[in-house]
């Protein structure tokens, strides 16, 4: 594959090894003096310190994901001994974050850190983080006082002295392709990313028929203790306010009262939601001091705004689907991919099947399967309809009124071709690839006038959208473009044609 950077030259295979001095925190690969090392498993093998692509000063670790690739391919920093860190990692009361400045090819790319006892591998912990931007650096703060996927929290009287990253943490090779990536600067956090953050709750009870007398806060941050966080209105005027002390993290919680003698029941999916199991709750990242907005009981939303239920009509065109099926239905966050709960209907035998959802207003993620899960589809990281989100990549709508989404072919963006001709639209030229300036499309001979041409980012955006040129030339515009991995899309009444393209400049 052509990667997204320019050539790199390699410093090292395994290890720097200038002197016999054994790393400390912080790394950035540039000390002749240290003895560095990388070292690379489960489809990661080919982790080696190279010379930044971006500057040719600088020295960084470059980790190239195979397309065979565990889900949990990582890069472990090391030597020779592989016994990590001479002093260990420094956490301390004040201080739970590590910083690492990180570069991948597109936004959005979930990150695992790990920090373990070399000598005992029972005792760890670890983070997740995602990036925001695509082929660019920027610095990561990894917090492990918000240990996860496990939660194993921070010991101070264990030793943590070996460190791994772990890229597109949760995706297997297969499903991503080869992909690079670079690491570079690892870094303690300074005493103050982990402070305590002062958050205040607000919730409006005008709506609200049942008696009751106290509101309280309960979630993750207090065991959901009952009463233990009673609110107050001092003003009277239905807003109850309570301030929390929290760590940085991430939070579920919700507002019920007098001890759980009522509580919000909440619809999972909505846009400040988030479903555990069979719970749902609200959701909180804290990163600062902050004043939430008011909401109304049980709603995303304030008071007197209408956030739904709105009608979804959901439609999947199972007509060119070669296997064996009963009944498709819908699975999705709105319904904690419950499998057949959602079943759908072809009332007039046309093969077009769908069933009808009450959803508030949001941002959901979902995807077609059949009979129970028995079937599912496997979408395509990056198309114009999906999300990737920790490794699993679904369809994705946004809900703000009734909608009626088109009927789409099984694992397509699109509705079913009448009839395919792949050898019209396939012989396209896309060039150059990686683009700079503008990216150029050479049609193959055809009806121009009825051929689109679409420019999709990796986060599904349309960014450039024409009918083709009569000559068959169809010329983008990318200098304005950010850095990254696109899509070009090319249709016409028969056929849609996808390649993929990076812009570099």
């Amino acid at each position: 594959m052509k990667h997204s950077l320019l050539s790199v030259m390699v410093v090292c295979l395994a290890h720097l090894s200038y002197g016999q001095v054994q790393m400390n925190m912080p790394v950035n690969f540039q000390d002749p003096t240290v003895e560095y090392a990388v070292l690379g498993f489960e489809g990661a093998e080919n982790s080696t310190i190279v010379t930044d692509p971006t500057d040719a000063t600088n020295t960084v670790v470059q980790v190239i994901k195979s397309a065979t690739a565990a889900a949990w391919a990582g890069t472990t920093l090391t030597n020779a001994n592989e016994d990590g860190f001479m002093d260990g990692v420094a956490f301390s009361a004040t201080v739970k974050t590590i910083n690492i400045r990180v570069w991948t090819p597109q936004p959005g790319t979930q990150m695992l850190l790990k920090v373990e006892d070399s000598n005992d591998p029972t005792i760890f912990v670890e983070t997740l983080k995602s990036t925001t931007v695509g082929g660019a650096w920027e610095t990561i703060t990894f917090n492990f006082a918000n240990p996860a996927p496990n939660p194993s929290t921070i010991n101070l009287a264990n030793t943590y002295n070996k460190l791994s990253i772990f890229f597109n943490y949760g995706t297997t090779g297969a499903d991503a392709g080869e992909q690079m990536y670079y690491f570079d600067d690892v870094v303690m956090g300074e005493a103050g990313q982990s402070a305590i953050s002062n958050v205040t709750f607000q919730v409006d009870m005008n709506d609200v028929t049942d008696n009751f007398t106290t509101p309280e806060v309960n979630g993750t941050f207090n065991t959901w203790c009952g009463s233990c966080a009673p609110m107050t209105d001092e003003n009277g005027d239905g807003v109850w306010e309570l301030v929390i002390a929290l760590e940085p993290g991430l939070y579920e919680y919700k507002f019920s009262y007098d001890a759980w003698a009522g509580q919000e029941t909440l619809v999972p999916g909505s846009s400040c939601t988030m479903t555990t199991g069979p719970f749902t709750n609200r959701v909180l990242e804290v990163s600062g001091d902050q004043v939430l907005d008011v909401v109304c009981w049980a709603s995303c939303a304030a008071c007197g705004i209408n956030a739904g239920p709105y009608p979804v009509t959901f439609k999947i065109d199972m007509s060119q689907y070669a296997g064996t099926f009963t009944t498709p239905e819908v699975n999705g966050n709105f319904n904690n991919w419950c499998g057949a709960c959602a079943p759908m209907t072809d009332a007039d035998g046309d093969n077009i099947w769908e069933v009808t959802i009450p959803l508030n207003t949001g941002s959901y993620e979902y995807k077609f399967s059949y009979d129970g899960w028995t079937g599912q589809e496997a979408l395509t990281n990056g198309s114009a309809c999906t999300t990737t989100i920790d490794g699993f990549t679904n369809r994705y709508v946004m809900v703000e009124a009734a909608t009626e989404l088109t009927a789409v072919c099984w694992e397509s963006c699109e509705a079913c071709s009448v009839s395919v001709d792949e050898s019209t639209l396939e012989s396209a030229l896309v060039y150059p690839n990686p683009a700079n300036n503008e990216l150029t499309i050479q049609l193959p001979a055809t009806k121009h006038q009825s051929t689109e041409v679409r420019l999709y980012a990796i986060t599904g955006q349309l960014v450039y959208q024409a009918y083709a040129t009569s000559n068959g030339v169809q010329i983008i515009p990318t200098a304005n473009l950010s850095e990254g991995m696109y899509e070009v899309q090319i249709s016409n009444a028969n056929h849609t044609f996808r390649n993929k393209v990076m812009i570099q400049h």
